[in-house]
């Protein structure tokens, strides 16, 4: 008897709910403040400890942060993409990702990436500083 590839998934997403176990930590950047001028993202980097396969969620604010190796998985275990989730009003921001100098200086210049949909996740898959900012003259206001 043959089993469709469809069958087949279901079966498997079971298998890896029951004994898989999601290692990473979800981030809500600025907690229930969001992605707006005058809030110290800082501060709030400060307090957190990123791992790759951590789901960083920007409701939406920008600001650096160090993406750390995680610790090796042990058996049974898997982890999630590491994304930067930013939400906000795309008629009035947006998110850069730029090098230290953008982000000290809150210029786009030479910027490795945009996006504004409001409704943005960017991947950060690499262990090291990431640097975002809001381009349209916030980041002067805390944006970054």
């Amino acid at each position: 008897m043959l089993v469709s590839t469809s069958g087949l998934l279901l079966p498997l997403c079971l298998v890896l709910l029951i004994f898989g176990t999601i290692t990473a930590t979800d981030h809500i950047v600025g907690a229930n403040k969001g992605w707006n001028p005058g809030i110290n993202y800082t501060l709030w980097a400060n307090n957190q400890t990123f791992y790759v396969g951590d789901l960083i969620f920007w409701i939406p604010s920008s600001l650096p942060f160090y993406a750390l190796e995680s610790p090796k998985p042990r058996a049974g275990y898997f982890t999630l993409p590491f994304l930067a989730a930013f939400r906000y009003q795309k008629t009035q921001y947006n998110v850069f990702e730029v090098n230290q100098t953008g982000y000290d200086n809150c210029t786009t210049e030479g910027a490795v990436g945009n996006w504004s949909s409001g409704k943005d996740f960017i991947p950060l898959n690499e262990s090291k500083r990431y640097y975002f900012i809001c381009g349209n003259g916030q980041c002067f206001n805390g944006m970054k």
